[in-house]
């Protein structure tokens, strides 16, 4: 029986900017993602500047530009949709959050207010002198969450580090988008 889930930070719980630009887009069935795809690629390059990216995505997509300013200031965008969608499951499952982090590091992404009120544990490679893959690292996770490691699905966008959860015997979801972890969560949920 499943009892908790554990995410990665970076990939899935903050996905790159330009992640971000196409899953926000979705929403308006009109919108090239080429050409969005395409100013993204220009703005990395140094082709274009971030305001000219900005103003590119609000045209094409109809997003509000001081939305898309908001949300694109740096490399990562939090993975709201993800977050809330943990949240909503927290009264059923621990929720956990494992990266591979400096020690100082995580509070640039989430604060300690904001880990207390989000996440059961939280493991930082940094604090713990063990990273992901190796499977001690999710051994000690479960641990931490009073769990056996057959109790729990593990949520990461590197595949490497998802076949080092299933070596220590958790469950793996490879992180692609939230469409497409949320209905992977479901159909595991569903049948335990």
């Amino acid at each position: 029986m499943i009892k908790a889930i554990i995410s990665d930070c970076f990939g899935v719980l903050y996905i790159p900017k330009s992640e971000y630009i196409y899953q926000s887009t979705l929403v308006n069935p009109t919108v090239n993602h080429d050409e969005i795809r395409d100013l993204v690629a220009q703005n990395e390059y140094g082709l274009i500047d971030d305001e000219t990216l900005f103003e590119g995505i609000s045209r094409l997509s109809g997003v509000p530009l001081h939305e898309i300013k908001t949300n694109l200031v740096s490399g990562f965008v939090r993975n709201d949709e993800l977050v809330n969608y943990l949240q909503s499951l927290r009264p059923h499952y621990k929720v956990a959050m494992l990266s591979n982090l400096g020690r100082e590091s995580i509070v640039h992404y989430f604060t300690t207010e904001e880990r207390a009120m989000l996440f059961d544990e939280v493991v930082i490679s940094g604090e713990v002198g063990m990273i992901k893959p190796h499977p001690e690292i999710f051994e000690y996770t479960c641990s931490k969450l009073g769990i056996d490691v057959s109790e729990a699905i593990f949520i990461d966008d590197v595949e490497a580090n998802c076949a080092g959860a299933r070596t220590a015997g958790l469950r793996a979801i490879h992180y692609e988008s939230f469409g497409v972890t949320r209905d992977a969560l479901r159909q595991i949920l569903e049948v335990e």
